[in-house]
């Protein structure tokens, strides 16, 4: 039996904003340039929770495709599926994700994890970016990696 997700010390988000979606989908070609609307999906998967997934799905008119919008999806799904730490508590997040750098590789996103661990939501948080496109067989790229710790902030408690 697995320990509930929220009592784990160690966390990992893989994520992606996956391929835009137009809507509706017409193939007759006097429909060909008519307005369609492009539709946003980010699936957040979680491996620590048997691989469940999150998915934030949206469309052009609520929302664009950028760096706020990606922190934005993953903020509400910490505050949704995690609650705050205790005194002397420790949980720690990696997250891999792609170097998209209008959405993913920013300090945008840098800025929200550090927020999380202000929140004391965790107390470590790794960011590995280009490994899904190195595990998927693109071309291989350098990983970067950015560690975001309590201790560094001076957060300790």
């Amino acid at each position: 039996m697995r320990a509930d997700p929220k009592e784990l010390l160690y966390h990992v988000f893989c994520f992606h904003l996956q391929q835009v979606l137009s809507c509706p989908l017409l193939t007759h070609s006097d429909y060909f340039y008519q307005r369609n609307y492009s539709c946003y999906n980010l699936a957040i998967t979680n491996p620590t929770e048997s691989y469940k997934s999150h998915m934030s799905f949206w469309h052009e008119t609520i929302a664009r495709k950028g760096s706020n919008e990606i922190a934005s999806c993953l903020f509400k799904m910490v505050k949704e599926k995690f609650t705050v730490l205790g005194t002397g508590q420790q949980r720690d997040l990696t997250t891999y994700s792609d170097r998209c750098t209008g959405q993913n590789c920013n300090w945008v996103i840098v800025c929200m994890f550090r927020y999380l661990i202000e929140l004391r939501y965790f107390t470590r948080v790794s960011v590995y970016q280009s490994l899904l496109k190195y595990l998927i067989g693109s071309r291989p790229s350098a990983v970067s990696r950015v560690l975001i710790s309590s201790h560094s902030l001076g957060l300790d408690h």
